[in-house]
């Protein structure tokens, strides 16, 4: 019994090797292909948390930002973040932001967006954040409102400027802008999204 196991499984590799030859026109049937079914298993990435912070660092010089004419030509005082990743104004005087007006405002492409929110598709622009008379608002913003010109100074890490009762502060993980008045604010970075009324 045995020797017939083995003859058996002889010719039947020899019948396969020979399927396999390599001059000939005559290509055999396939054999299907076998699969193995491995089980996926998915793990949700964790949950990033970002803790805003609370002190505004160092105050800068306000005229060290000042443009008399940002990218659409309303003067303010502009600025971007070390990172490159963000460009934020201070308005003279509140400027159209979707609906209503803004008087500060940043935007940038790695910004995320607030809870609840809807991303931003290409067409409608980049992710951007507003104070306005009724407190911090969010929108997809086309154009540069909020760039400057191409030669906007840095507010770098753990400094804030202040213009009247507006406030800007840059910290490695974002940037705050808030109404010292109000209380409004916003906190935008790469991880988070947030807004205070």
């Amino acid at each position: 019994m045995r020797i017939r196991g083995v003859a058996a499984a002889a010719a039947a590799m020899v019948a396969l090797l020979a399927g396999c030859s390599s001059g000939s026109d005559h290509h055999p049937e396939a054999a299907p292909a076998s699969t193995t079914t491995v089980p996926s298993t998915t793990t949700a990435a964790p949950k990033t948390t970002v803790t805003v912070p609370t002190d505004d660092g160092e105050p800068a010089d306000p005229s060290e930002y000042r443009q008399e004419e940002g990218a659409l030509g309303k003067p303010g005082y502009f600025f971007r973040t070390p990172s490159g990743n963000f460009s934020c104004a201070v308005f003279d005087k509140p400027v159209r932001f979707g609906e209503v007006s803004v008087t500060v405002g940043c935007q940038g492409t790695a910004a995320a967006v607030p809870t609840g929110s809807k991303t931003c598709l290409d067409a409608e622009g980049v992710p951007a954040f507003g104070l306005t008379a009724t407190g911090a608002e969010f929108t997809c913003a086309a154009g540069d409102l909020f760039a400057g010109r191409t030669d906007a100074g840095v507010l770098e890490y753990g400094t804030h400027v202040q213009v009247g009762n507006q406030i800007c502060a840059s910290h490695r993980v974002g940037i705050t802008c808030r109404q010292l008045d109000s209380g409004a604010s916003f906190f935008v970075s790469k991880e988070a999204g947030i807004l205070k009324n």
